[in-house]
């Protein structure tokens, strides 16, 4: 059965959205030191990762993504994975700053 957080899967969206995390949780970290809800923060990284995936149209990433493709990896699955690990950071470091 195919599962959505298998090791490969984890892998591979991590391997392609590294930079994608990296500037999600940069915004992330942002908008929580300006204390901003988390309610907010989340619904704006939703309509970050949805532009995202709109843009994924464009000829460099559609490469990218053909790689993946190759894989057995779907498109949906590689921003779900990255949104459930970006989704993940974001509600534990919300809670470790608030611990601070």
């Amino acid at each position: 059965m195919y599962t959505l957080l298998s090791g490969r899967n984890l892998y591979l969206a991590l391997s392609f959205s590294k930079y994608l995390l990296a500037s999600s949780l940069l915004l992330g970290v942002i908008l929580l030191l300006s204390a901003v809800p988390i309610a907010i923060i989340l619904l704006l990284k939703i309509l970050f990762y949805t532009i995202i995936y709109i843009l994924q149209h464009e000829n460099s990433l559609k490469q990218k993504l053909c790689f993946y493709k190759n894989l057995g990896v779907s498109k949906v699955t590689l921003f779900l994975v990255a949104f459930i690990i970006d989704f993940t950071i974001t509600i534990v470091s919300n809670l470790i700053l608030l611990k601070f």
